[in-house]
């Protein structure tokens, strides 16, 4: 046969520790993975404004012919919708990167909240004074 060469297994084992790699760790914090998300919000809430402003030019020179009006208010609906998304991304993640970053301490947190016995929802647990 003529692979008969190959089935032989190998009589060493080589072993290598993470220490012998020296590969460079490119590791992405908070920080800049904040950094990272506010840029490129910021470039999409610019081309946003743009559009809106070149929507707006096509409006106001469309002579009153009705599809470039309706091509231009959708221009503008759809740059506004735009604008609105990016700017609630920019609020969400920075709400989760707060919120990785602080622990996640922030906003109600049931395992520290005891149920009132005379009714009407939680309270705080004592402060032990």
């Amino acid at each position: 046969m003529i692979f008969q060469g190959f089935s032989q297994t190998p009589s060493a084992q080589i072993t290598i520790s993470p220490d012998e790699i020296k590969a460079p760790v490119n590791q992405l914090d908070e920080a800049s993975l904040g950094l990272l998300l506010n840029t490129v919000y910021l470039w999409v809430g610019i081309i946003a404004v743009i559009v809106i402003i070149i929507a707006g030019i096509r409006y106001t020179t469309s002579g009153g012919d009705p599809a470039r009006v309706k091509a231009a208010k959708n221009t503008i609906l759809y740059a506004v919708v735009g604008l609105v998304v990016v700017i609630m991304a920019a609020a969400i993640t920075q709400f989760v990167i707060q919120g990785a970053t602080s622990g996640g301490t922030g906003g109600s947190n049931a395992a520290n909240q005891q149920q009132n016995p005379a009714g009407g929802g939680t309270t705080p647990p004592a402060s032990g004074n």
